[in-house]
């Protein structure tokens, strides 16, 4: 092995002790906790340099996450060149791209991004996908993520891990163009929905093809800055029920198409997805009414 991993468990990793408190500066990081940034990557940078007086060659990744996701402000030494950070895109948009002007969780992932290119040219990413809440409601946003892939490459990104769900029929679109455009990051998005569609649905391409484009525009045009919340979020802001509900027809016309066990099965299978949104959306309709 050439590298080896250096970090905390899945957690807040605070230390109490009067060094690392002296180096905290009371600053916040991910949705409130108090940044460990300083001390953390401080330990990190000194242990980096003492394993390379004996292993010049090897490589130490660590990564940025929970109460460390910005980088430190003051090191003991210089960053060591054979340090690899692994970028947890947390507190970021979950639905627009990087740097999305209109969102201010898409801006403070790219800040966050540029400035830990200045500290490591060569980064890893890890991303969730879906990343918003616990509702299962369908989650395809495959342009924003083609020109996600774009990003991070420009930022010196060098590899990439998803964690995802089980729930292929709600976000497969984009793992699709992920594992796509991680291989060709200048793949057209596009082409991959038409793609994608051919070889999933057959004779009901087109139909699936506006549905899921439907959905997927109604997620980019969401009026709410979403980001990742352990609950259940109120989605007939972005999913207007009337809108959701006209997408029956589409289901009905691809039904009508499908001309094969596998795609039938396939049909049935968005039809649930559909029927549990609609479903959904009415608990927070009817909510709202009182």
């Amino acid at each position: 092995a050439n590298s080896y991993g250096f970090s905390p468990p899945d957690n807040n990793a605070l230390c109490y002790c009067p060094n690392c408190q002296a180096r905290m500066h009371d600053f916040q990081s991910y949705a409130g906790y108090e940044s460990i940034s300083d001390p953390f990557f401080n330990f990190a940078n000194n242990v980096a340099w003492a394993v390379n007086k004996d292993f010049p060659d090897k490589y130490i990744t660590v990564m940025s996450y929970y109460s460390r996701v910005t980088p430190p402000e003051g090191l003991e030494k210089p960053w060591n060149p054979n340090i690899i950070v692994q970028s947890a895109q947390l507190w970021v948009s979950a639905v627009r791209p990087i740097g999305a002007k209109d969102d201010v969780f898409a801006l403070r992932q790219l800040r966050t991004l540029d400035a830990w290119k200045h500290f490591s040219p060569r980064m890893l990413i890890y991303d969730y996908d879906p990343h918003c809440d616990l509702s299962r409601m369908p989650y395809w946003r495959s342009r924003a993520v083609a020109r996600d892939i774009k990003t991070y490459k420009a930022h010196g990104v060098i590899g990439l891990n998803s964690e995802c769900q089980p729930a292929y029929f709600r976000t497969g679109l984009n793992y699709y163009t992920r594992l796509r455009c991680l291989w060709d990051v200048n793949t057209d998005a596009d082409a991959l929905i038409d793609d994608y569609c051919k070889n999933f649905f057959g004779p009901a391409a087109a139909p699936m093809k506006q549905f899921h484009l439907a959905i997927e525009n109604m997620l980019q045009a969401t009026p709410d800055h979403l980001y990742w919340k352990a609950g259940y979020v109120d989605w007939t802001p972005t999913y207007q029920p009337a809108r959701v509900a006209a997408l029956d027809a589409l289901l009905d016309l691809a039904e009508a198409k499908a001309d094969t066990p596998e795609i039938k099965t396939r049909l049935s299978l968005y039809r649930l997805l559909h029927d549990y949104m609609t479903a959904y959306l009415n608990v927070f309709a009817l909510k709202g009414q009182g």
